[in-house]
């Protein structure tokens, strides 16, 4: 019996534990080449020691990891973390009175506003004779597993600081763009590029009253950077100090930053995982695979907040994925519907495994094109009773294929900051076998004490 954490575990549950858990399969070393029969996931391709160097491919550096270095931790003392947030100063009033009066009473006005701790977690089993041998890395297998679990866990989590939303995933935290969109801090670009102006303009606005922010990064796709250097070339400043060394010529105009309206310099940070997400997957992963789902019906009518235009008609594809806890589907079959201008569609997605869906992820391709690209997603519908029944996703345009998402950001504990109610740290797992069962694990949410300090910049195209 195992009494840490939150609760009493027995040995009956450490099975289950695992697999609810497990993110990845087993290193196991095998005697073989693979191809053959024995052969491990951590077996070498011939059967001798290794050069103690790895290829390292796929693997983000601290480069790629942003967002969670820069973010202020703090500590949480519960799972459900409450606080209050500062909405307004008092009323719009001009503070002007005559000799003998009293001002009129304007109090500030506050709410009060909470977050659930969320729980990240990758699991990885590591053989007691992979942990032996030499045949991965240097000095040894285990420790090459912590590091990649570690690694694999910092994608997930910064990943989840944009993108996590829990209109979508229950168990999900909010992230930056679903804070910036409830805030009403979104600007539309319509598949156009994010030139200089229209950055300037966005930092503009919260910078004005009522946001007063003062944006310190705007995170972007790496085209939206180079096409802002090719559109914006004649109005970039060389900075002493920051260009190439002497007798050396580099290729490229890349902006590193831009003057906010209220003189601060503000930093352009290119990261890798705002890239448009483009055709779903071909196949399905996961220990616990959803099937994939169809989409029963698709059709197209009239709609006030369309915003299909004219030049919009025409024939769309769809297809939609499943998402559970511990699997996602391959794309199901896809649908066609005709658009015109001023309609929307609605999909009607069915699956036959629904109760371990999540939610679904919807894929659209260019009017009269095959192409499919992601556009969004929508949590799995459920009754009173909380059983999952088909789902239907409203497509109005909202969302280009193809397109990027930038998002303007405040660094600083009073705009947003990470709570954690444990840090990220290594948990051994009992384990009934010949191996060694480790977690990562974060258990914490991002706490946005400030939205209007954050704007979600959307469909985003590439320059000409």
């Amino acid at each position: 019996m195992i009494n840490e954490g939150f609760g009493a575990v027995n040995a009956v549950d450490f099975r289950k534990l695992r697999e609810e858990l497990s993110l990845n399969k087993a290193l196991e070393a095998g005697h073989a080449v693979p191809g053959y029969e024995g052969g491990g996931s951590g077996a070498a391709l011939i059967p001798q020691d290794l050069e103690g160097t790895m290829a390292a491919m796929r693997v983000p550096t601290e480069k790629q990891i942003k967002v969670w270095w820069r973010l202020f931790k703090d500590k949480a003392f519960s799972t459900v973390v409450e606080y209050t947030r500062l909405t307004s100063l008092g009323d719009d009033t001009d503070g002007f009175i005559s000799e003998m009066d009293l001002p009129a009473v304007t109090n500030s006005e506050y709410e009060r506003d909470y977050e659930k701790v969320k729980y990240l977690a990758v699991l990885r089993l590591v053989s007691d004779v992979m942990a032996s041998v030499k045949t991965i890395v240097s000095p040894n297998a285990l420790a090459e597993a912590s590091q990649r679990a570690l690694q694999k866990l910092l994608v997930q989590t910064e990943r989840a600081l944009f993108f996590g939303d829990t209109r979508v995933n229950r168990y999900a935290w909010k992230g930056m763009i679903q804070a910036a969109e409830e805030a009403g801090n979104a600007v539309d670009l319509r598949g156009k590029p994010l030139t200089p102006d229209a950055l300037e303009d966005a930092l503009g606005s919260l910078v004005d009253a009522p946001n007063y922010a003062s944006p310190d990064a705007v995170y972007m796709p790496f085209f939206a950077q180079t096409d802002m250097g090719k559109i914006g070339g004649s109005n970039l400043r060389y900075v002493p100090g920051m260009g190439p060394s002497q007798n050396q010529v580099l290729l490229g105009v890349r902006p590193t930053a831009i003057l906010s309206p209220n003189g601060d310099e503000v930093s352009l940070e290119p990261h890798a995982f705002l890239k448009p997400e483009g055709a779903p997957p071909e196949s399905a992963v996961g220990e616990d695979q959803v099937a994939a789902p169809s989409i029963a019906d698709a059709s197209a009518a009239n709609d006030d907040d369309s915003l299909f235009g004219t030049n919009d008609a025409g024939t769309y594809t769809y297809k939609a994925v499943a998402v559970g806890l511990k699997g996602r589907s391959a794309a199901g079959a896809q649908a066609s519907v005709s658009v015109a201008a001023g309609q929307k569609v609605s999909l009607t997605i069915h699956d036959e495994n629904a109760s371990k869906v999540e939610y679904y992820k919807v894929y659209r391709s260019e009017a009269d094109s095959s192409d499919v690209a992601y556009i969004g997603a929508i949590a799995q519908a459920r009754d009173a009773n909380g059983n999952a029944t088909d789902t239907v996703f409203t497509d109005r345009n909202e969302s280009l294929p193809g397109t990027g998402v930038a998002v303007i950001a405040q660094h600083d504990p009073l705009s947003m900051k990470f709570k954690q109610l444990l840090p990220v740290f290594r948990r051994p797992i009992p384990y009934q076998g010949l191996g060694q069962l480790f977690a990562f694990l974060l258990f914490g949410t991002p706490l946005y004490e400030n939205p209007a300090h954050l704007m979600v910049i959307k469909n985003i195209g590439r320059a000409e």
